[in-house]
This record gives structure tokens, sequence and C-alpha cells, in this order.
């Protein structure tokens, strides 16, 4: 699963109340005190609140251009914002042109914009639609101008206008960027009638637009022989690297349409040729996610780490 750093802008690291959304979906949570080149080098998201109405954290800001650099080569950037004046101060590329507006009168009404990829709005851990989120303590404080959004943007999110922008995404070099006007610091773990806690892993969860692990059609050693990974089932026996056997405890799926794969080049699989591994594995070609991980034990992954199986 995805390593995933947490950090508040205000608290200058992360705060407990946004482990659950990154732990609830099977990924580990980094807490992250200075989002520096260091920190971010093991990061496939970085998870962001500001919790401040006011502004934004000099921290953050000092560190923007590491972000960058790191959302440029891949990382995943996840930023709930409460502030929204000024917001594109705080965005990677070109997120720089938007027109941000910080507004209460449409706070309560948050509509699935038209277009949205159902890849967003109907993900592993639940479906966004137009009733989601509605009816919250200001469920979003603002709105960013639809026409103002960076090339190759895809709106998530509307007010009741739908040319007032909730959420959003676009790409940057090879990462992602997400942004909401949404003060998500203040309903996580809150038993909200309007807002559920399940509701936020939803809604944080589908945020990051990743695919795991094995394409269909991918063979898996069971204790039956090799079967296709969409064939497995919770207790189906597989065979683990150590040459023991397990028994499956948890299964997700994914299905991504042509038009999400052309949209986000993030959610388009790697492919291992057969023998690219050496000892001529693997044996075919193997379709992976890119937050696949591979074992690698060698003399070479000894000498590189310190370790004999990396």
């Amino acid at each position: 699963m995805a390593t995933v750093g947490y950090y508040s802008m205000t608290a200058g690291q992360g705060q407990a109340s946004q482990v659950d959304e990154i732990t609830n979906n099977g990924d580990t949570a980094v807490n992250v005190t200075i989002p520096n080149a260091t920190q971010l080098a093991s990061l496939d998201s970085l998870y962001v609140v500001n919790p401040s109405n006011s502004g934004f954290g000099a921290e953050y800001m000092n560190n923007l251009g590491a972000i960058t650099a790191a959302v440029n080569s891949g990382m995943n950037l996840v930023i709930f914002d409460r502030a929204v004046t000024n917001a594109q101060t705080i965005l990677p590329g070109t997120g720089s042109t938007i027109t941000a507006v910080r507004d209460f009168a449409s706070g309560s009404d948050v509509n699935v914009a038209a277009g949205a990829p159902t890849s967003f709005t109907n993900g592993a851990n639940g479906v966004i639609d137009d009733s989601t989120f509605d009816g919250g303590t200001y469920s979003n404080h603002g709105y960013v101008e639809l026409s103002s959004l960076p090339p190759g943007a895809t709106a998530l999110l509307t007010t009741s206008d739908p040319t007032h922008i909730v959420a959003f995404t676009y790409p940057v070099g090879s990462g992602n960027v997400f942004y909401s006007t949404m003060p998500i610091d203040f309903y996580t773990g809150q038993n909200n009638a309007a807002i559920s806690p399940a509701d936020i892993f939803t809604l944080f969860t589908n945020t990051q637009q990743t695919v795991m692990c094995f394409a269909a059609g991918t063979m898996i050693e069971t204790l039956l022989g090799q079967r296709a990974v969409e064939d497995l089932r919770i207790g189906s026996a597989v065979q683990i690297h150590d040459g023991r056997v397990e028994r499956i405890r948890w299964i997700s799926a994914s299905k991504i349409s042509a038009s999400d794969l052309k949209g986000n080049p993030k959610l388009r699989p790697v492919r291992i040729t057969a023998g690219a591994l050496g000892n001529g594995l693997p044996t075919r070609d193997l379709l992976v996610s890119r937050q696949h991980r591979m074992l690698v034990r060698s003399r070479v992954a000894e000498r590189m780490f310190g370790a004999r199986e990396a």
C-alpha cells in the first residue's frame, strides 16, 4: 500500500486526527514534522490540512520549493484549506493561476462537478454524491473560479453554482495535486450528523486516485496452482515470499475507465517485462500499480542497502 505523510500547517507537524483517514485505507501513515526534501523523499502522498481561517503556515511556505519538486517527481499532494483567500500561493506549478474566494453564502452545499471521474465519485471506500457533504457547519469555506483552474485540471466538487469549485485536481510533472476548500480538520473524528467520519474516510481515500495492486489476469501462486488475481476470494490460500502459505483476509478492486486513464497518468499501471528482475523473473510480463512494492533478494541488494532483502 501507499506511504502517506500527514501534516498540519498550524501544528507544524501531523495531527493525530489525520491518521485514521490514512490507515483506514490500509496505507502507512508517517508524521511529517518539516515538509522538506528529506522527509518527503519516501512518501507516495502528502496529506495537508490548514486549520487556520486567516493564513498559511510559514514552515509550509518556506518548504514549498521542496514540496513542488516532490510532486514533480511523482508524489500526490492533498490539501484541505480553511483560509482560501490567496490559496494560489500554496499550490505548486500552474496552481498559482487560480482565483480563490473565501465565502460562506453557499457553505452548506457541496455537489459533484459535471465530468468528475468515476475513480473519484465511486471509490473503494464508498460513493460521493450530491448530498454526501451537504448540511455541515460550513461544509466549504469558499471556492475557486472554474475559469481560473490550471491547464489539465479536473473539477470534482462545486457549490450550488457549478462555476464555483470546492475541490479540483491537476497534474504537476509526474505527480498530482488535490485542493479543497472543505474544513476537513473540523470534521475528522467528529460524530457530526451531516458529515460523519465514514464520509471523511470516503472523501480522503477517493482523493488518492491510486489503484492497488495487480492488473486483472495476473497469476498468483495458490495451493491449487496459479490462479488469476480476480478469481481469488477472502480465505483463498496463497503462497507468500518465504514459501509459507497464508489465507487472504482482505480484497479490494477498482474499475478504471479509459477516460480516467487518459486524464490521470498516475492511474496507468507499470509493465515489468519478463526477465527484467534477473534470474528469469518475472516469468511473464507483469502489470502492477505504480505504488506496488517489489522484494529484491540478492548480494547486490545487500551491498546497496545493508540487508539481504530490500
